[in-house]
């Protein structure tokens, strides 16, 4: 199924960027992703897009790294509850299921009582492409680490990946936070990114040369998301980042009209998102364990990750 998805995506500019068949390609490895369609009419109607991870015997229908969601997409007129439990039962055998869903299709599409539901958030900001208008919604703290940074920083876009990571890792470390992607992985979205038209990186630099923020936004036809920030702790005071994600707003909205603060819902990081004035967005994370054994190895990890 999955050489017929690569072919009908062609023909499908609804489909989610990280539902792209070169976006699987460049966050998973060894090719092990893996689609279950509907047809009708030689035509795609629905799909369900998964990761197998394999741990020995074990075997998970899951996530990729640096992917926000993944799973259903549904066409237009599609009766989206019978299909997605029709492409469920397409799945094949596994131990356990963990998926984050797109928030087009939480609550309608998929509330199979069978699967331990999580609800997240993120915030969205739509309308970009009127600046003013998105400029003014601002929080004045924002408008003044932005007015504070124009004039001393520079936003450029770039190709320095190694530069954007590094910058992530001193904000992982402020956070006290254990960094769960590797340099090859941004490398690989970076240049598929890149080849697609499909996002930039942005620098923010200062007169002398020093990088104080860097970022990865990515888009497709219906919004843009900010995947990927970081920066230097020493140098926070300059109002950088938030110049940086300005620009990054701005260089979005000749793409699409809506901005995603994906990953959002980090204590420290929601309270400075919500100084953009965003809409709060819903989603949810599934899962589902269909071993025994995975169940008893879970509920003792649970158990000791309690006492500790």
């Amino acid at each position: 199924m999955k050489t017929k998805y690569i072919s009908l995506t062609t023909n499908h500019d609804d489909i989610p960027i990280f539902m792209q068949p070169w976006w699987l390609d460049a966050v998973v490895e060894n090719d092990d992703w893996d689609v279950i369609l509907i047809e009708e009419a030689r035509a795609m109607r629905a799909c369900f897009v998964y990761v197998i991870k394999s741990k020995g015997p074990f075997k998970a229908v899951g996530m990729p790294g640096l992917t926000p969601f993944l799973g259903f997409w549904f066409g237009q007129a599609v009766d989206q509850s019978n299909a997605a439990t029709q492409l469920m039962s397409m799945l094949p055998k596994n131990d356990k299921f963990y998926m984050q869903m797109n928030y087009e299709v939480f609550g309608t599409a998929f509330d199979d009582t069978g699967f331990k539901k999580e609800v997240l958030h993120t915030y969205v900001l739509s309308g970009i492409k009127d600046h003013d208008r998105t400029y003014a919604n601002f929080k004045q703290r924002i408008k003044g680490e932005i007015k504070k940074a124009q004039g001393q920083i520079q936003i450029t876009e770039s190709s320095d990946v190694d530069g954007l990571y590094a910058l992530c890792q001193m904000s992982y470390e402020r956070q006290a936070r254990k960094m769960d992607f590797s340099l090859d992985l941004v490398r690989s979205i970076y240049h598929g990114v890149i080849e697609n038209k499909s996002g930039v990186l942005l620098t923010a630099q200062d007169g002398d040369g020093n990088l104080h923020a860097g970022t990865l936004i990515v888009w497709d036809h219906d919004r843009a998301y900010y995947l990927l920030n970081g920066g230097d702790p020493a140098l926070r005071s300059s109002g950088a980042n938030s110049l940086l994600i300005w620009e990054a707003i701005k260089q979005a909205s000749k793409f699409t009209d809506k901005f995603d603060f994906e990953g959002s819902m980090i204590p420290g990081v929601e309270k400075y998102i919500q100084g953009y004035n965003p809409e709060k967005k819903q989603y949810a994370l599934y899962t589902r364990t269909n071993s025994m054994l995975v169940a008893a190895a879970e509920n003792i990890k649970g158990a000791l990750k309690r006492k500790s």
